[in-house]
């Protein structure tokens, strides 16, 4: 089921039935709403949604973003805060996105559960890899380093992670919602691939909690030999409830129209189960003429596409 964040075109627009009305030029009717998206622009999209011309898949969390901190973005709430107070208002603003999804009919909220805490070695490490040192000693020395620090703080970081979930499931389970869980390119950034599966199998009864594949960040890891792309998606398929599309430049260039860089999505697509919603995340210095290109031949790859309606 192919659809598209309006992280693509979200800033260009002050009315949400012309935003969806854009996006539907490319043939697509499904729509994740994107932290970015102003709230002006949801009385567009009930509208539109009221005439059955489009569909919200899903919002990411937070949607709209926090507005209780001016000037700032949405990284002070984190729903994995050490900080009590700062993990109850990344709660507080989940519950409203949360709120928000089911007022537009979605069926999911996905969610970044946020960093660990631990210094950003992730940057360094691409820093090498572009300079073509990715199998030297001082590459492995300064992974294997940053790998044993992020474990040793990866249980503190599940309970937190914990806490969060047992407050926000039974709340987006009373209003229809499922949530499912993302990650980052960096371990920086929670969960690994253990970490993520030990929580949908903790919390995923009757479907209340799923994993959100990001193939971008994905592929990140992966260009850092942190894991095998193909063989994650292979395990966390069970748990699959959607997943995001953009390609990649090596190594960590990301945001980019599938099927124009190198992630091997003829290898890994077949591994997503049929119907699983498939949301192409753009940056929005994409042109126009490029999605207007791919989106046929994805279709013709793929054919995950529903056809436009009216």
């Amino acid at each position: 089921m192919l659809a598209i964040s309006t992280l693509w075109n979200c800033h260009r627009h002050t009315d949400g039935e012309a935003l969806l009305s854009e996006l539907r030029t490319f043939g697509l009717t499904m729509i994740e709403v994107c932290p970015n998206t102003k709230i002006s622009l949801f009385p567009g999209f009930r509208r539109v949604l009221q005439t059955g011309r489009a569909r919200i898949v899903s919002l990411a969390n937070f949607t709209p973003r926090p507005i209780d901190r001016p000037g700032t973005g949405i990284e002070p709430f984190e729903l994995t805060s050490a900080e009590s107070s700062l993990r109850k208002r990344a709660q507080d603003w989940t519950r409203t996105t949360i709120d928000y999804a089911a007022g537009l009919e979605a069926s999911f909220v996905v969610l970044r559960l946020g960093p660990t805490g631990m210094r950003r070695f992730s940057k360094e490490l691409f820093r090498q890899v572009r300079a073509g040192r990715l199998h030297s000693r001082e590459f492995v020395s300064a992974k294997l380093e940053g790998l044993r620090e992020r474990v040793r703080l990866g249980e503190a970081w599940l309970g937190r992670a914990r806490q969060s979930l047992e407050v926000l499931i039974p709340f987006a389970q009373a209003r229809g919602i499922r949530l499912a869980i993302t990650a980052g390119g960096g371990y920086e950034e929670g969960p690994m691939e253990q970490e993520s599966l030990r929580l949908v199998e903790e919390f995923g009864r009757e479907g209340a909690l799923g994993y959100w594949h990001d193939f971008s960040e994905v592929q990140k890891r992966a260009n850092l030999g942190l894991l095998d792309h193909g063989e994650w998606l292979t395990a966390v398929r069970p748990h699959l409830l959607g997943c995001y599309l953009s390609d990649l430049k090596w190594p960590d260039e990301g945001g980019r129209v599938p099927l124009s860089g190198m992630i091997d999505f003829a290898e890994l697509m077949p591994i997503v189960p049929p119907n699983t919603p498939a949301i192409w995340q753009i940056d929005p210095n994409h042109r126009a003429a490029e999605l207007r290109q791919m989106v046929p031949e994805w279709e013709d790859r793929f054919n995950r596409s529903p056809k436009s309606e009216g």
